[in-house]
C-alpha cells in the first residue's frame, strides 16, 4: 500500500511513500483516494470544532484533551476500515503532520518519534470515555502518559494508571517520577502474560524516587 505524504520534490511533484520497492500508477491512484477519504474527515472535525468554540484560527486549542479526543475517535473509525501492517500505518502517522492547520501548524522540523505523536496518542486515548480521561487530567498529561511505549502497549496498566491518578491526581511532572518507575518495571517483562490480578499486583508494589522538585 503506498500513501500520498504532504511532502514535494523540488520540482513539485506530490511525494508517495510506501513499504513496496515499486509504487506503481495504480497504488498512487489509490493513494489518491485516500488521501481525499481523509481530507474530509480532517474538514469535518474542524467544522465541529471550530463551532463548538474548541479551535480558534491560530490553531490555539479551548480544551486540548477535547480537541485530541475528538480526533482520535475519528482516525480509530477511519483506520478500522482500512488494512494497514504495522510499516504502513507508521508512514500513515508521519503524513497527519502538516495536514490539520486549524489544528496543528505546519510540519515539525524533525521526525517526530511514533510515542510522540499526537495523532497516534489521540487514538489511543480515544479507546478511553473522555470524562474518564478528564478525571486524570489535561491533555499534556496523557500525551507524558502515552509516551511510555511499555505503559501503552498493555491497556490494562492505562487503566490502572486511571484509577491511581483519579485516587491521588497529580500534575504532569509529578506524575512522571510513576510513570518512569512503571516503564521501568516491566523494561523487560511481556506483561501479556500475567493475569490483571497478577499485572496490579505488581504495578501496586513499585516503589517510586521522586525527582528534584516533586517533594
Amino acid at each position: 500500500m503506498a500513501i500520498k505524504t504532504n511532502k514535494k520534490t523540488s520540482r513539485g511533484k506530490v511525494i508517495y511513500e510506501s513499504n513496496k520497492i515499486i509504487i506503481t500508477a495504480e497504488d498512487k491512484l489509490k493513494a489518491d483516494k485516500e488521501y481525499s477519504e481523509l481530507e474530509k474527515i480532517i474538514n469535518k472535525v474542524e467544522r465541529i470544532l471550530s463551532r463548538q468554540g474548541f479551535l480558534a484560527k491560530d490553531a490555539k486549542k479551548k480544551d486540548a484533551l477535547v480537541v485530541w479526543h475528538t480526533i482520535g475517535e475519528e482516525l480509530d473509525e477511519y483506520l478500522n476500515k482500512k488494512r494497514m501492517n504495522k510499516d504502513e500505518e507508521k508512514l500513515f502517522w508521519d503524513t497527519l503532520y502538516g495536514r490539520w492547520p486549524k489544528i496543528h501548524g505546519g510540519l515539525p522540523k524533525f521526525k517526530v518519534d511514533l510515542t510522540r505523536n499526537d495523532f497516534k496518542t489521540a487514538r489511543e486515548l480515544a479507546k478511553f470515555d473522555l470524562n474518564e480521561l478528564k478525571k486524570v487530567g489535561s491533555w499534556g498529561l496523557w500525551r507524558e502518559i502515552i509516551s511510555y511505549k511499555r505503559i501503552y502497549s498493555d491497556p490494562r496498566i492505562i487503566e490502572w494508571i486511571v484509577e491511581e491518578l483519579t485516587k491521588k491526581p497529580r500534575t504532569r511532572d509529578e506524575s512522571r517520577p510513576l510513570l518512569k518507575a512503571i516503564s521501568n518495571r516491566f523494561k523487560k517483562i511481556d506483561t501479556t502474560i500475567l493475569t490483571k490480578e497478577e499485572l496490579y499486583t505488581k504495578l501496586s508494589e513499585i516503589k517510586i524516587v521522586e525527582e528534584p522538585g516533586n517533594t
